[in-house]
């Protein structure tokens, strides 16, 4: 009784963590909406402190954006990213770990995975999907210099630091979730083919 009631909690916690990776990019956009809102209503009362994000990827990514002269007032926007770079890997990496340790979790993968075959997809589409574009997303949105190369990337980076910032915190914070999700399909599928 007592392993049945620890599954079923470790399966609702892993369930939890899920919505709440689903929500987080939202939640990210969110804090840039209101911290442009609050650049506004309080302009001329900003800090003059420089703050350095703690990660190296991050601090060569302020640095690329020195050098282009496109870090006027984004001291505040680098903290919200940094932030949701740590908390949205935190919430991946719990959901993959309590993921794999439950096998409410991991059985619910085949439900998943009927629906997307009913829709005409198969299981090797998907786990490419999981397994190849989010990590590859996951790491344009921490490499400037890479997505710099886009026309309309290298554009809005130019013209709207601030909202650059927001999407690349966006999609760093989506593909976290779904890499996470990624690996336990390929979990699950092994599991079944085994």
């Amino acid at each position: 009784m007592n392993l049945r009631s620890n599954s079923l909690a470790l399966s609702t916690v892993s369930d939890g963590l899920a919505r709440i990776g689903i929500y987080l990019p939202f939640a990210a956009v969110t804090a840039f909406v209101l911290l442009a809102l609050y650049s506004k209503v309080f302009h001329g009362f900003s800090s003059d402190g420089v703050s350095v994000p703690s990660l190296s990827v991050l601090q060569n990514q302020r640095a690329f954006l020195m050098s282009r002269g496109l870090v006027r007032d984004l001291n505040v926007d680098f903290l919200i990213f940094e932030a949701f770079i740590w908390v949205s890997s935190i919430v991946g990496l719990f959901r993959l770990l309590t993921g794999l340790f439950s096998v409410r979790v991991l059985c619910s993968f085949r439900a998943k995975l009927g629906i997307y075959e009913k829709q005409g997809g198969t299981p090797f589409g998907m786990l490419i999907g999981f397994l190849v574009l989010f990590p590859g997303a996951m790491i344009g949105s921490l490499n400037f210099g890479l997505a710099a190369h886009s026309d309309q990337v290298r554009a809005l980076m130019e013209y709207s630091p601030r909202s650059f910032l927001c999407l690349m915190t966006f999609i760093f914070c989506g593909c976290a979730i779904f890499l996470a999700e990624g690996v336990l399909l390929f979990t699950w599928v092994l599991s079944e083919r085994s």
